[in-house]
């Protein structure tokens, strides 16, 4: 018997566990919302949209048609890949006339609207699916486009097509070409773990009528803890634990700590795709410090990312937390400064922590010291003071009482925004120095000429 788990593709309808009430909630409701099925990677968002487009094709109320955006290039591709897709699902619903497109020149969302005027003289809607929607974001200004168009679309007037897409949340942080008004124009639906119950059931196969999995209770116990209920998890560590006769045996240590070049890879994107703030508290999560004051997002929760045991914030599950210990917090700890074999080590490189506060140290003091020399030279060019000794050291004493609570500031905001965010604020505040050291020059030269028109205005009288 060929071993019934599957980690490599989509898992067809007949074999979901726990996705049921989803697919049944994002049918049901897309008469009124679109959505947005939003899961880190294999977290099973494909096969949730392949379900509600079997669904919908039984049903025959909408007319669904699914892209998968990551293999389109360009407007052009998008097109293609939908009028196909048409053509295949009128068949399938017993709608025997061929659709034509327009002869004049149009791209996918004038496509979109004039099919879904087309399906309506035959009353029937339009149902977009859109997978891995993140692919607009890589066509540029014609992505762009393409999103003012299809929020136009969606957003007008009836009859109008319904859409549910699925990414990953890197569009919710990035927003470059998807952007908020059209983000809001989804209802966000997450996609996580499953059930305990449905869980026992994915890894007994009890929807597969051809086999019976023999496991004890113990193995089912111990892969609902490491995986955290995530099917995913469940199907790779069942697949490792998979034997011939139909049953499944003890993991060993090597089972759950060698992690396979695939979940290696799933598992750096979804720690990429995650903020610098967000890397943080995860990772001081993972380092096991008190995390009762921390404020994390619920998102992270929702996701998998994170879990709340005990009022204490845990890694989201074991497999995740194995990949952070030897992928990111090791190399920390070893203080690997070469390039590395790790996944994580494709992320664009950071000047390590230390140097970085030194930078800072060392910036802050010259604008303090700057502020002072700004300070005299106003008073000696402008207001033409000869400053005494007492007077010189006045100065200095006023920018260092400054000094003081700029940067106690500066440690304040490190601490809510965090050390790697507030460093890129910074440099961009280093940039902005010549454009405020002209303005001051500006500044006493107009002070200057207006003494010298009041001087003048005085001599006269």
């Amino acid at each position: 018997m060929a071993n019934p788990y599957i980690v490599g593709g989509r898992v067809p309808h007949s074999q979901l566990y726990g996705r049921d009430e989803l697919i049944q909630k994002c049918y049901q409701d897309v008469s009124k919302n679109n959505i947005w099925l939003l899961g880190r990677r294999r977290s099973g968002k494909t096969s949730v949209l392949y379900a509600i487009e079997e669904c919908a094709l039984e049903r025959k109320e909408w007319f669904p048609v699914y892209i998968d955006m990551l293999q389109c290039f360009s407007d052009a591709d998008i097109k293609k890949s939908f009028l196909r897709k048409c053509q295949e699902n009128l068949k399938k619903i017993g709608i025997e006339e061929e659709y034509q497109p327009p002869e004049e020149e149009h791209d996918f969302a004038d496509l979109v609207d004039d099919v879904c005027r087309w399906l309506n003289e035959r009353d029937i809607k339009l149902l977009l699916l859109l997978d891995e929607i993140e692919r607009i974001e890589k066509l540029g200004e014609e992505g762009s486009k393409l999103v003012s168009k299809l929020q136009a679309v969606i957003g007008g007037r009836e009859p109008r097509p319904r859409m549910i897409i699925a990414s990953s949340r890197v569009l919710r942080t990035r927003k470059e070409v998807v952007t908020t008004p059209f983000i809001g124009l989804f209802r966000i639906e997450y996609i996580g773990a499953i059930s305990e119950k449905e869980a026992r059931k994915l890894i007994r196969q009890e929807k597969n009528a051809e086999i019976k999995i023999q496991v004890a209770d113990e193995v089912i116990d111990e892969t609902l803890t490491v995986s955290a209920c995530e099917p995913y998890l469940c199907q790779y560590l069942c697949d490792k634990l998979y034997q011939q006769d139909n049953s499944l045996r003890v993991p060993t240590d090597a089972d759950l700590t060698q992690l396979d070049a695939n979940l290696n890879e799933i598992l750096a994107v979804d720690y990429r795709y995650l903020e610098e703030k967000e890397k943080e508290i995860l990772l001081r999560i993972a380092r096991g410090e008190q995390t009762e004051s921390l404020s994390v997002p619920s998102e992270l929760i929702k996701l998998g990312y994170i879990k709340l045991v005990n009022n204490q914030y845990r890694i989201g599950n074991h497999f995740l937390a194995t990949w952070l210990q030897a992928n990111v917090m090791q190399e920390q700890t070893d203080g690997l400064s070469g390039p590395s074999e790790s996944p994580i080590s494709q992320q664009p490189s950071q000047p390590a922590q230390p140097s970085r506060l030194v930078d800072l140290g060392v910036s802050m003091l010259i604008l303090i010291v700057g502020f002072g020399f700004i300070m005299g030279e106003y008073a000696v060019l402008v207001a033409k003071l000869k400053l005494t000794n007492f007077q010189a050291v006045l100065v200095g004493l006023v920018t260092a009482i400054l000094g003081f609570p700029i940067l106690t500031f500066v440690g304040v905001v490190i601490k809510v925004i965090g050390e790697s965010t507030f460093y890129k604020l910074f440099l961009k505040i280093i940039g902005l120095i010549p454009l405020l050291a002209n303005l001051a020059d500006q500044l006493i030269s107009v002070t200057k000429a207006w003494k010298g028109q009041a001087k003048n205005g005085n001599s006269e009288e």
